[in-house]
């Protein structure tokens, strides 16, 4: 992520939103300015936007006013640029361009990382992938299954049929 934010030359001034961890961890503008010394990073946590999207609340007014109180800061900053720091922040992609305007593109980190990994894949082909007709996709949570069970199942559109829970040492 910090990679593609770093090699565009048209950002100045950044914008990442992401979980108060997350922000408390001040993960990104460490690794964009390692890249990019000159670019300013604004950060601003949003806490209560997981728990917005996990409950699949959908009132427009709400949201826009949720997405106004932490978005309005970096809007007054100018950034150029959004990142959205956090898995579950795309499912509002389309009130934070509202939000944010023209002038601001937004970064998905998620689809930044799988083109990284893509491309690292292509690579290096020694870590050659069997293609397979009915592949088997195992998700993998650190939290509780059946909690990602209902909102992967919501997310995707699918069911999911294969959860395991993991535990960070």
């Amino acid at each position: 992520m910090a990679e593609a934010i770093a090699a565009n030359k048209k950002f100045k001034r950044v914008g990442v939103i992401g979980t108060k961890a997350t922000i408390k961890s001040k993960i990104y503008p460490r690794e964009i300015n390692a890249l990019n010394s000159k670019l300013k990073i604004y950060c601003q946590s949003a806490p209560l936007l997981v728990p917005l999207i996990e409950s699949g609340w959908n009132d427009e007014k709400e949201i826009k006013e949720t997405l106004e109180k932490y978005l309005v800061p970096l809007k007054k900053a100018k950034i150029d640029l959004l990142v959205l720091g956090c898995t579950h922040y795309p499912f509002l992609s389309k009130q934070i361009c509202q939000v944010m305007g023209k002038g601001c593109k937004i970064y998905n980190s998620g689809e930044i990382v799988a083109k990284s990994l893509k491309d690292y894949l292509k690579r290096h082909n020694e870590l050659t992938i069997i293609w397979h007709p009915k592949p088997k996709l195992i998700f993998y949570t650190t939290g509780g299954v059946g909690m990602f069970k209902l909102l992967g199942d919501r997310f995707l559109g699918r069911k999911i049929e294969h959860i395991q829970r993991v535990v960070l040492k």
